[in-house]
């Protein structure tokens, strides 16, 4: 596999004298303070799932939080030992591209299905429809009127202008035609929905455009170029056709 596969670390006299890379490394101490800033483990209990509550929980590999007090203190504790042996203690952040597409992946699967859902939902898909036809009926009989050759402009001493009566005949007709339902509900309804929707697709969006990006990382393909020998191992074989599984369900992205 190609050097740029592997984070390279220089160490001489037992102490880590390079990582290379911006970003590559984070400096530890007793305080775990680092840890507790950067690592979404050592930072809360739960995995904030991109839909929320209603998505899939935990990501696509579990969530395992490191929020236990006695074994944090326990880390802390190594930490200050390795400190009085070798000095600056570092942890090495690794890529995982794998691992990042998964989980992108995983998201945006999550909001489609979440989306789907409620649009698909009994109660939501017969207002919806119903919203649509009373929206059509009620733009034509307004392109009706505004058509109609035969309500033409009243000259004389209180004259009224063609686009006034229009005006006024249209208003007439959507008033008969809420006799028989609720516009203020129907309009409290549609504006809900498409609030909710619009939501989804915006999540959708940021994901996928995460996610077209990933696809195209170097590192993405370096792995699956290097990482796997499908050729002489069925092993590996079914482990690459597993990861594409993983990573591209639902279809390629960008």
């Amino acid at each position: 596999a190609p050097a740029p596969r592997f984070t390279q670390v220089t160490i001489a006299d037992g102490k880590t004298v390079t990582i290379e890379g911006a970003g590559r490394s984070l400096t530890l101490d007793p305080t775990l303070l680092t840890l507790t800033k950067n690592v979404l483990e050592f930072a809360t209990e739960k995995f904030p799932g991109i839909v929320g509550k209603e998505g899939q929980p935990d990501g696509a590999y579990g969530f395992y939080p490191r929020r236990d007090i006695r074994k944090q203190t326990a880390l802390g504790n190594k930490v200050a030992e390795l400190q009085e042996q070798y000095g600056v203690v570092h942890a090495i952040v690794l890529d995982d591209a794998i691992g990042m597409v998964q989980e992108l992946n995983s998201a945006r699967m999550d909001v489609v299905k979440v989306m789907t859902d409620y649009q698909a939902k009994t109660e939501n898909r017969h207002k919806k429809m119903i919203s649509d036809a009373i929206i059509q009926i009620r733009a034509g009989i307004a392109e009706k009127i505004a058509t109609d050759p035969t309500i033409r402009a009243i000259p004389g001493k209180y004259p009224i202008s063609r686009a006034k009566r229009v005006s006024m005949k249209t208003q007439d007709a959507m008033e008969r035609l809420e006799d028989y339902y609720h516009e203020s509900i129907r309009a409290e309804f549609a504006s809900g929905y498409q609030s909710t929707v619009d939501g989804y697709q915006r999540k959708l969006k940021s994901v996928v455009q995460d996610l077209s990006a990933a696809y195209q990382s170097v590192f993405w393909h370096t792995v699956i170029e290097h990482d796997y020998a499908p050729e002489i191992s069925v092993i590996s074989w079914a482990a690459l056709l597993g990861m594409l599984a993983g990573n591209l369900h639902g279809g390629m992205v960008g």
